[in-house]
């Protein structure tokens, strides 16, 4: 006996399977098939998006319970996954439909936006899931991972990046936080010790002198201090690190 779903699930499922689930993919299928048979559509592609297009609508009951979102924010939430899209399609060399599924699932409050549904639907590793394996391929450091996943994020209309988008999206990077965090503390120690020394002409470095650096430093950049030793991104130490993303 088939089992019957409600609405409530099939939205999980119908979600799970824009995250990349292929068990829900094939339960999609079945509600897309059951919901054109129950409206007599034989167009597949028609079925699809009326379906689709169902499962971004919460029930009446439920309509109080969900915040509004504005036809201009899921506009504007839309041009900017289509873009993400676009250079996905690129660099992943997949058709548009794949590449929007990854964006969507990459940029959860985007996404949320776009298909009209709560952020906590949408898989919470989606961006690693998309994009982990290329950063892990390179050899870079902590800094430069960190920065690749920030230059990753969709532009403002002025090039730069949403930084509270960006902390939501680094959240569950704690570890990469914490090792970019100390690269950066300890090359600003480097640097101040070696100016304190008198750079590349002056003395060399001493224990003293790198002490005296590390305390200006950690005191300076006091919110980076902060990410390195609790692995949590905010705003502050953001444009610390990476001033040339955001303004």
């Amino acid at each position: 006996m088939l089992k019957t779903y409600t609405h409530d699930e099939m939205r999980q499922i119908h979600f799970a399977y824009l995250g990349g689930d292929g068990e829900a993919g094939v339960l999609e299928d079945q509600f897309i098939r059951q919901f054109m048979e129950q409206r007599g559509e034989r167009d597949y592609k028609k079925g699809r998006d009326g379906f689709h297009k169902f499962m971004t609508e919460r029930p009446a009951r439920q309509a109080s319970d969900a915040k509004p979102v504005t036809e201009q924010k899921k506009y504007e939430a839309g041009v900017e996954l289509d873009a993400v899209a676009k250079d996905l399609m690129k660099t992943r060399r997949v058709g548009y439909t794949a590449a929007l599924k990854m964006a969507i699932v990459a940029n959860p409050k985007l996404g949320a936006a776009y298909l009209g549904c709560d952020v906590s639907e949408i898989r919470t590793d989606g961006f690693e899931a998309v994009y982990g394996e290329a950063l892990r391929s390179r050899n870079y450091g902590a800094i430069q991972n960190l920065g690749a996943i920030i230059s990753a994020l969709p532009k403002k209309s002025d090039g730069s990046v949403d930084a509270p988008q960006a902390v939501s999206t680094l959240a569950n990077h704690v570890q990469l936080i914490r090792d970019a965090a100390s690269e950066f503390i300890e090359a600003e120690t480097q640097k101040r010790a070696n100016r304190l020394s008198g750079g590349a002409s002056g003395s060399p470095l001493t224990s003293e002198n790198i002490e005296r650096a590390r305390a200006e430093i950690e005191k300076e950049f006091r919110p980076v201090v902060v990410a390195r030793d609790s692995g949590r991104m905010t705003e502050a130490a953001l444009r610390m690190m990476y001033g040339q993303f955001f303004k």
